[in-house]
């Protein structure tokens, strides 16, 4: 086990997390709890699924990283379109809605507006049922504000420790934007894909340039992983396939490992000259002129 991580030993210690977190006393987290997981559980119960809660589940209270909150409410979905109306957010392409807090971006559904409800993929009754209808398995945790429990998958704990990401359910609203989630995820949380996720992976790229991929995640988020690639071939060769990568530890941990775990070979600058979030455009193999096969390993 990586002792740099804190990974929660229960899902009760996760539980535990997620209620600090919402009951903080900083000003962001008083105004997403007040300003929208109180009023929202006045329509219905309101289920926290995914980001937040997984973060807080696999790095810990203390060093859980700013994400976005996706919020499902057990209620009328009129009633929460009203409520979206009433704080000006904004419909998204899922049949759901966005707003943005100070320090937050929350997106919220009605428990039978979820895609995979509406696209038939998951017979979604109630909220337990929600862990079968993410992308990723690591996705695939809730907590509920109405009983303060948290419900994952099996075995959702041990997939965290053994730094597998692996498909939860297949289909999805958007190949390209989960694309570019599962090349992010692979590098940021330093974890391997399943076969399932490799082979979606390798599929996918198929389909879309990497020049489309750089843009998607340029467009979609802060930081950027895939632009350090020039191809497709050369971000499988350095982070699928490269063996310095495996085990070094999550993202804000990685680039002082490598520095110091690189073979000596390999000339690199000094950390503080260092403007990327990682250092994998200094990192080749010897071999350059070797052509990667995208279908290899699956």
């Amino acid at each position: 086990m990586d002792n740099s991580l804190r990974i929660a030993e229960s899902l009760t210690e996760v539980a535990e997390n997620v209620t600090k977190f919402l009951h903080t006393s900083a000003p962001s987290n008083r105004q997403l709890l007040n300003e929208i997981v109180r009023p929202l559980s006045a329509v219905g119960e309101v289920i926290i699924i995914g980001g937040l809660v997984r973060d807080l589940a696999f790095y810990g209270f203390d060093e859980r990283p700013v994400s976005d909150i996706d919020i499902v409410i057990n209620g009328q979905p009129s009633a929460v379109s009203r409520f979206a109306a009433e704080v000006g957010a904004v419909p998204n392409r899922f049949g759901g809605y966005g707003l943005q807090t100070d320090a937050f971006k929350a997106d919220f559904w009605a428990l039978s507006s979820t895609w995979a409800k509406r696209a038939g993929h998951v017979s979604v009754r109630g909220s337990s049922d929600l862990v079968r209808s993410t992308f990723f398995d690591w996705d695939a945790i809730i907590y509920s504000m109405k009983t303060g429990a948290v419900t994952a998958i099996d075995r959702y704990l041990d997939r965290l420790h053994r730094r597998v990401l692996e498909l939860n359910l297949e289909p999805n609203p958007s190949v390209k934007g989960n694309l570019v989630r599962a090349l992010r995820r692979v590098m940021m949380w330093d974890v391997r894909p399943g076969p399932k996720l490799k082979r979606f992976i390798f599929n996918a790229l198929h389909h879309h340039s990497w020049a489309e991929l750089t843009e998607a995640e340029m467009h979609a988020f802060q930081t950027l992983y895939l632009s350090q690639f020039d191809s497709a071939s050369e971000y499988c060769m350095e982070v699928l396939k490269n063996p310095y990568f495996q085990g070094v530890g999550r993202d804000d941990l990685r680039q002082p490992a490598l520095f110091s775990n690189l073979p000596t070979s390999y000339h690199l600058p000094e950390a503080s000259n260092v403007k990327r979030l990682s250092i994998l455009k200094r990192i080749r193999r010897r071999n350059r002129s070797k052509t990667l096969d995208l279908f290899a390993d699956q």
